[in-house]
């Protein structure tokens, strides 16, 4: 959902969320006050940063089945030219930058006022879990004790950085929410950014390297855990693959119907989509749609048929005209997502001019990294 200029979005779904830090008290105090992000009167401090560093690395750790150990951070993301510890951490530091412009939204509505009981109870949640942390220790000074040692902040400052989060759920709620959100897709534009942003395809895979086991109707065989099974190729059997997919591109070149072969090698496939499949430049498909086939789909015209490979198969695309209003059609399950990716535009468009006006301290931002981090907690 949130991104930054250098990186595609990779989907949109959204993300939203521990180093032990330890520091002496005198020395917690000295860095309360050092601003590590500012715009429009909106501050994070550089305890504000760092908390919301390791909360939202812990949260990528959680959620996503990532390994926190230097290998896995330095590994490149396949099809891509940077590593996953490049990708959390421009991840991270786009939220946090995009919770000081809710911040700044959230002040010019004056949403403190028009949405006047939702925001003390809001305020209320919070004190709400700072006293029950209080009450959990003891005393708000073993509670206070706890926090700097874990995350280098106290009460006082929590109960910052959760009113700055809260604030920023708010202001995306009062513009986008589906339902109330004034500033919410409309028809039109969910339409516009369907005809926008998406192409149709049908394509035909012929693997490199092994052959999907298939039962006698066709469909793919799964094993106990779920996977598809994968029979390797010979180095011959190779070779007549690669032969066969450009026999099989003249082919639909000279007219045969796509259908022929997706039929005879991937019934299944066919039956999950008979009209083809819908794909939106900016979205993420993991391994089904690689970006060989997203490339060369939006390279071509309505129309056109392509050959094109990878490391893995060889592919034959087809580009085909998009159904009008496809998204509310049989294909509508494939679609399902359009209306909050028209949201997620729309949010973007309205947040990046304030980003834009982010003043960032570089010496403190850019010493935390999800390495840094890692790095530091087993010191």
């Amino acid at each position: 959902m949130f991104k930054k200029k250098v990186f595609k979005r990779i989907t949109a779904t959204v993300l939203l969320l521990s180093l032990l830090f330890s520091v002496s008290v005198l020395a917690s105090c000295q860095e309360k006050e050092t601003v590590a992000l500012s715009v429009k009167g909106v501050e994070c401090t550089q305890d504000m940063y760092r908390y919301w560093y390791m909360q939202l690395k812990d949260y990528y750790v959680a959620n996503y089945g990532i390994t926190d150990s230097k290998d896995f951070w330095s590994t490149q993301v396949p099809n891509a030219d940077y590593t996953y510890a490049d990708f959390v951490d421009n991840k991270i530091s786009t939220q946090i930058d995009y919770y000081l412009a809710g911040n700044v939204l959230f002040e010019q509505y004056k949403l403190d006022t028009k949405l006047k009981d939702v925001w003390e109870a809001v305020r209320d949640g919070v004190e709400e879990e700072i006293d029950d942390g209080v009450n959990s220790f003891g005393s708000r000074a073993e509670y206070d004790a706890y926090l700097n040692e874990k995350y280098g902040i106290d009460s006082a400052i929590y109960r910052r950085v959760k009113l700055m989060e809260q604030k920023f759920y708010l202001a995306y709620d009062y513009l986008y929410n589906a339902e109330t959100g004034v500033e919410r897709a409309t028809d039109a534009e969910i339409n516009a950014y369907y005809t926008e942003k998406y192409a149709r395809i049908k394509y035909y895979m012929v693997l490199k390297n092994f052959e999907y086991r298939v039962d006698s109707d066709g469909n793919r065989v799964v094993n106990a855990e779920g996977s598809f099974i994968q029979d390797p190729l010979t180095e011959k059997e190779k070779k007549e693959k690669a032969a066969y997919a450009a026999q099989a591109f003249e082919a639909v070149k000279n007219g045969e119907e796509i259908e022929t072969f997706i039929k005879k090698d991937y019934p299944d496939m066919l039956k999950a989509a008979p009209n083809g499949y819908y794909l939106a430049k900016s979205e993420y498909y993991g391994r089904l749609f690689t970006n060989t086939i997203l490339d060369a789909t939006f390279a071509m015209k309505i129309g056109d048929t392509v050959f094109c490979e990878n490391e893995d198969a060889f592919f034959i695309v087809q580009r085909l005209s998009l159904p009008e209003k496809g998204y509310q059609g049989v294909d509508k399950d494939q679609l399902s997502n359009i209306g909050e990716f028209a949201v997620n535009a729309k949010f973007e468009a309205k947040f990046a001019p304030i980003i834009e006006e982010i003043e960032k301290d570089t010496n403190v931002c850019d010493k935390y990294t999800v390495l840094s981090l890692l790095e530091e907690k087993y010191k």
